[in-house]
């Protein structure tokens, strides 16, 4: 108990009411708020003040916040552009001036939150050019070419430990990475406090300052006041919160809070059955040797921590490096994985389970493995419109079973995104691969799914292909002199919804196909990321679709306000992954609903 202005306050209600907040703001949905505001006032009517603080503080501290910081160190080289650490949120800018991995550089204005580049995970909130370099740290340049020596393998794993760098495909390996500098230094604090702030300054100078020492310092703050363990939680979460409620997408935040959690309840789930349940839920693939040996590489990997810092600046030692790093690689090349996201459906069922038959916690874990496993964990039909950035992907998986169609592939820039969401459908096989047409943000990643899937057909000329009952329908409109204009054009009937897929046709090839089929269309999949060039109002008003999907990152001006008007005009209502993430459509035997990342539900009528 903790007392406030001789208010006894319960430090588990006021847990609570920090997990509910964090939950209406992810979200972001008024009704939410509502229920969440109802609940509180039946539930703990003395607390609702403290959830309408919470919510008020975050989010005024979010929505209002400035780019303050004037200088920044360059960490990142992306395509034509660089990434500027600035402590607590980095900043995009192009490469006017030929800079360097390593350059300080001195912002002449600060720049207010650009939507276009808010990408949670990678914490780029702001974006900018009006700078100065005022000096270059010359040694990340000898760091970054000793490094450049190793070997693929040894260089790949010192860029995860220390510059928190890692492959997106093998991104269930980063459970263990992601947390090694967060034990090691946590540990080294409680020993040694000024050793620990020494090291943090080296790290943010030398390596880029990495968000999960945000919260060791905020965890050193709350060890200095009197709090039992749930209000020192509280006191963590809220203070991230006012800080920078997208630091919550980060892993380096997420796992040592859930582990937190675990420590903190009893949940009734063994710790390997939880580890499971958090690479599910995270990254949509489980491997098995990794967590079975868990508590062993952590402590293995701590061990490359140190070896990788002291071998970057004594590299005589590096032989023993390598021979370390090629033991962790050989457990890696192991890859026991089982894919797939455990979802409520499979959350339900397991608790059924385990009260009905009084499981062992021995064997939970075996039955999480086999709900992941089983099409039942995810039993409805639906359509996934794939937020790929500025490209195209749209996933058709069946009910109860494993077959699907991947309609094109986005581009190799995005294909971190493209494999994170097959794999939180657990997919292994894909019965159809059609791609529209051939260009790059189509098309680009068809190796790579060759290479980690099963990948059966590849449909590069139009047909007509029928997979379970189910017919994509082929339109053919003949042969036009770019690729947009011979885009493959998919039309599916799915229990009476008429699904379009026009690829990046143009307003004239939209006429022919209005004139040659006699079309009525409940989605459309809108041309080219919604560009001005195609849905002309002619189309539009021809198809009269009820529901659009825009796939676009907001790049080249996509999607045209013309565009956004014309389906305004006409009552259908759109989605757009730039705003809504990934926007799935499914279908059961009483609903058909729209779901997005941002938590909107559509039923359709």
């Amino acid at each position: 108990m903790v007392k406030v202005n001789s208010i006894k306050l319960n430090s588990l209600s006021l847990f609570k009411i920090i997990i509910i907040t964090l939950i209406c703001i992810h979200f972001h949905n008024i009704y939410l708020y509502i229920i969440s505001f109802i609940y509180l006032l039946l539930t703990e009517r003395k607390y609702v003040i403290f959830f309408i603080i919470f919510s008020l503080l975050i989010h005024i501290t979010n929505t209002y916040r400035y780019d303050y910081f004037p200088v920044g160190i360059v960490v990142k080289e992306n395509n034509k552009s660089y990434i500027v650490d600035k402590l607590l949120y980095k900043v995009k800018v192009n490469n006017n001036n030929n800079l360097k991995l390593g350059d300080i550089l001195l912002f002449e204005k600060a720049y207010e939150i650009n939507d276009y580049m808010n990408d949670h995970s990678k914490n780029i909130i702001f974006k900018g050019d009006d700078y100065k370099i005022i000096y270059h740290l010359k040694i990340k340049d000898l760091l970054l070419d000793r490094i450049e020596r190793f070997d693929d393998d040894t260089r790949s794993i010192i860029n995860q430990l220390l510059f928190n760098i890692y492959d997106y495909d093998n991104v269930q390996y980063n459970l263990g990475y992601g947390l090694v500098t967060y034990y090691f230094l946590k540990n080294m604090k409680d020993r040694n406090r000024y050793l620990f702030i020494c090291v943090l300054c080296i790290f943010s100078i030398l390596f880029g300052f990495d968000n999960k020492y945000i919260l060791l310092i905020i965890e050193s703050i709350s060890d200095h006041f009197d709090m039992d363990k749930y209000l020192k939680l509280t006191f963590k979460l809220f203070i991230i919160s006012l800080i920078n409620i997208n630091l919550f997408h980060n892993y380096s935040f997420i796992i040592p809070i859930l582990f937190n959690l675990y420590s903190l309840f009893d949940m009734n789930i063994d710790f390997m059955s939880y580890l499971c349940l958090i690479q599910s839920i995270l990254f949509g693939e489980i491997n098995i040797i990794n967590t079975l040996l868990f508590n062993l590489l952590i402590r293995y990997k701590i061990l490359l921590f140190v070896s990788a810092l002291i071998i970057v600046f004594v590299p005589y030692l590096r032989n023993i490096f390598i021979f370390l790093v090629s033991i962790i690689t050989y457990i890696n090349n192991l890859n026991i994985v089982l894919k797939g996201k455990i979802t409520i459906i499979g959350f339900i069922i397991y608790f059924i389970v385990i009260k009905l038959f009084n499981i062992n916690k021995k064997y939970r874990l075996i039955l999480i493995l086999l709900i992941i496993m089983l099409p039942i964990n995810n039993p409805f039909f639906h359509i996934t419109f794939i937020d790929v950035g500025q490209g195209d992907s749209t996933l058709i998986k069946y009910a109860l079973e494993r077959k699907c169609v991947l309609i094109d592939t986005g581009s190799v820039y995005n294909y971190y995104k493209l494999k994170r969401q097959l794999d939180f459908e657990g997919i292994y096989t894909i019965d159809y691969l059609i791609i529209s047409h051939d260009d790059a943000d189509h098309n680009g990643n068809i190796e790579r799914l060759k290479k980690d899937y099963n990948v059966l057909n590849i449909i590069y000329e139009g047909k007509d292909i029928e997979l379970d009952n189910i017919v994509y329908r082929y339109l053919y409109l003949g042969n036009y002199d770019n690729d947009n204009d011979n885009s493959l054009v998919y039309l599916l009937n799915i229990e009476g919804n008429n699904i379009l897929f026009t690829g990046d046709i143009s307003n004239n090839v939209e006429k022919d196909l209005i004139k040659k089929y006699n079309l009525d269309i409940d989605i459309l999949k809108l041309s080219h990321h919604g560009s001005d060039t195609s849905s002309s109002e002619y189309f539009i008003s021809s198809l009269l679709p009820k529901y659009g999907i825009i796939s676009t990152s907001g790049q080249y001006g996509h999607p045209a306000k013309s565009v956004l008007n014309t389906l305004d005009r006409y009552n259908c209502r759109y989605f757009i992954t730039r705003n809504d993430g990934n926007i799935k459509l499914f279908y059961t035997r009483l609903l058909k609903i729209f779901k997005t990342d941002r938590g909107e539900f559509v039923i359709i009528k």
